[in-house]
């Protein structure tokens, strides 16, 4: 049994220990985020205004994580998503992302966004798949030039997302 939960201060924590690398830090949070990570201050250095982030568990094992980024009363951004180096390659990105949409649809966003390093072909790959596509960034985001801005297309479902939201 999935579910989403709001993330904690600790599950953060345990999110930031599965980044290994220098590389493995821009791919989950891009270019503003240095490497090696400080475990101590990466809630409140990922967190603030706007922002919720939350952690899926499968049973009591904690298996991803992902941040909603609210841009302005009509668009989120999903932000920071990453999948438990253990459980990759098993279909948890797909399901946090449905899991992640999900919850923006409750909270009746209009549009939703993400960026993807350019690198990250297995991501850019899940993402297109679930219905998103490049298009051009909204000039009040940062510029990102190694990463695709895409969005979800309008009208898009996602299948596979059964997971009780922790309600």
């Amino acid at each position: 049994m999935h579910r989403l939960v709001q993330a904690s201060t600790s599950e953060i924590r345990q999110v930031g220990s599965w980044i290994k690398t220098s590389k493995d830090c821009v791919l989950w949070a891009g270019p503003s985020l240095s490497f090696p990570i400080d475990l101590d201050n990466l809630p409140e250095v990922i967190g603030g205004e706007g922002i919720e982030s939350y952690a899926l568990y499968d049973e009591d094992d904690l298996v991803g994580f992902g941040q909603l980024v609210s841009k302005n009363h009509e668009r989120v951004h999903l932000a920071r998503i990453i999948v438990s180096p253990i459980r990759r390659g098993k279909g948890i990105g797909r399901l946090l992302v449905g899991c992640l949409l999900k919850r923006c649809r409750e909270k009746r966003y209009g549009r939703i966004s993400l960026n993807v390093v350019k690198s990250n072909e297995v991501a850019f790959k899940l993402y297109t798949s679930l219905g998103f596509a490049v298009s051009e960034k909204p000039t009040s985001d940062t510029d990102s030039p190694d990463a695709y801005y895409m969005e979800l297309k309008p009208n898009k479902s996602v299948q596979g997302t059964s997971a009780d939201n922790g309600h």
